[in-house]
């Protein structure tokens, strides 16, 4: 579920909109929110024990790290528009 709402809020960012479009915003804003929701989650999957989460550790982290840069580059976005 969390790579879903990594992947969603990554598809929002992309997402060609016409300018002036009322949605944009609210979009964006769910958007942000979702990739910190994932963030969350991933981390707090890496801190459990082995024996209580399966996931690969090296691909938790990766997906925690884009989550962190994604974040960043959303950052600088919605203060220059």
């Amino acid at each position: 579920m969390t790579f879903f709402m990594q992947k969603d809020s990554e598809n929002t960012f992309k997402a060609e909109r016409p300018a002036g479009d009322p949605n944009k915003l609210a979009e964006y804003e769910r958007a942000l929110q979702e990739l910190k929701a994932a963030y969350t989650l991933f981390a707090r999957l890496l801190q459990l024990d082995r024996r209580h989460n399966p996931i690969d550790i090296k691909k938790l982290q990766t997906h925690k790290q884009y989550c962190e840069k994604a974040f960043a580059q959303a950052e600088v976005f919605s203060t220059h528009t």
